[in-house]
């Protein structure tokens, strides 16, 4: 809540999500809705399994926020400031109106200054102009999106350059709570990641969505996260063995970053300072795995701020020794897409047969 009062009062744009099981069993399936959690300011872990799988992975998740969690606080807050102005998009018939009246009513701690449902209609079709320039001059800031994880993903990446309101998020069933369409399970359900049996109770069609999910999380958990965890237990000390991090920059201004033992939360912070550093380049940084012998939870997730920093400084990232032991071990964490090549916006008409072969534009299979 602190973050969204930073991003209107600047304003600038802060884009929410809200993984849970469903979303990581698409990210697995689906680069362009990947993508969109990758870019996302704030990711709020939204489902029970997501807090035992990072347990279980030593990502240190305190406790499930989800999207409906985050909206009835804002509906509740009683800061002594102006009232936060909300725009509801989507959600079925009727449900964003009465939602708005909901956050309208006195005692509200935000308020709804436009609502809009377009119906069950491509993408496309939901983001013309007449569309966008109603959120836009609604004078929100904050959009509420409720078409659907994937459509609602989607959209918002696909118009993030032409909203304004500064800070959006897709919340899915949150509006249908909001307009007391649907009720919440119980606490203690939540508490025990059973909150899905009172979904299907409520929603009988949701069934199918759960099953796939359910088949979706048993088999990450014994293809997956057992194989990791079982290695760590075997392997106590292997994690915090001797490390050591290497930056070295050529004439050009180019970066090489050199990571030679255990890249692991036990050596997280001088990892976060050679990466710092290396956000100097010119052009590229080039980052030698060939030294690397154990990868963790904690190091992929510092290279999904990195390459988004990166990005942001028009820097292109380069992994080259990536051994097959290292390979594996990147399939097992289901990151591939991190360790593949962003590609460089003017390539050099010829290469020098001296570089390192770095991994290719296309996916680790």
């Amino acid at each position: 809540m602190r973050a969204i009062d930073a991003a209107v009062r600047e304003p600038r744009t802060l884009f929410l999500s809200t993984p849970n099981l469903n979303f990581f069993a698409m990210c697995w399936r689906d680069a362009e809705f990947r993508r969109s959690l990758l870019v996302s300011d704030l990711c709020l872990p939204d489902g029970m399994p997501v807090l035992w799988i990072g347990r279980l992975l030593g990502v240190p998740i305190r406790e499930r926020l989800a999207g409906s969690d985050l909206l009835a606080a804002l509906r509740r807050q009683t800061a002594a400031r102006d009232p936060l102005r909300l725009f509801f998009f989507g959600g079925d018939d009727g449900v964003a109106e009465a939602a708005a009246n909901a956050f309208n009513a006195p005692g509200s701690g935000s308020r709804c200054v436009g609502w809009l449902n377009p119906g069950f209609r491509p993408i496309e079709e939901m983001s013309g102009a007449a569309t966008i320039d109603a959120i836009n001059d609604s004078g929100a800031d904050f959009l509420v999106v409720a078409l659907g994880a994937k459509k609602g993903q989607t959209w918002l990446m696909r118009n993030a350059e032409r909203l304004r309101v500064p800070v959006r998020a897709h919340f899915g069933a949150s509006l249908n709570f909001e307009a007391g369409k649907l009720k919440r399970a119980p606490e203690f359900l939540q508490r025990f990641g059973l909150e899905w049996l009172w979904r299907i109770k409520e929603e009988p069609h949701l069934w199918r969505r759960y099953f796939g999910d359910g088949v979706a999380l048993l088999h990450a958990l014994v293809a997956n996260v057992a194989p990791i965890v079982i290695h760590d237990w075997l392997h106590p000390g292997e994690a915090s063995a001797a490390f050591r991090i290497d930056t070295a920059s050529d004439p050009s201004g180019a970066v090489r970053v050199a990571l030679s033992g255990p890249a692991t939360s036990a050596h997280a912070d001088r990892l976060i300072s050679g990466f710092e550093d290396a956000l100097s380049a010119v052009g590229t940084i080039t980052i030698d795995m060939s030294g690397v012998t154990r990868i963790d939870a904690r190091f992929l997730g510092l290279l999904v701020v990195y390459r988004r920093k990166a990005a942001n400084a028009k820097l292109r990232l380069l992994f080259v020794g990536l051994a097959d032991g290292l390979l594996r071990q990147i399939r097992l964490h289901k990151s591939e897409y991190l360790f593949v090549a962003d590609p460089e916006p003017n390539p050099p008409p010829s290469a020098d047969a001296d570089t390192p072969k770095a991994l290719s534009s296309a996916p680790i299979v």
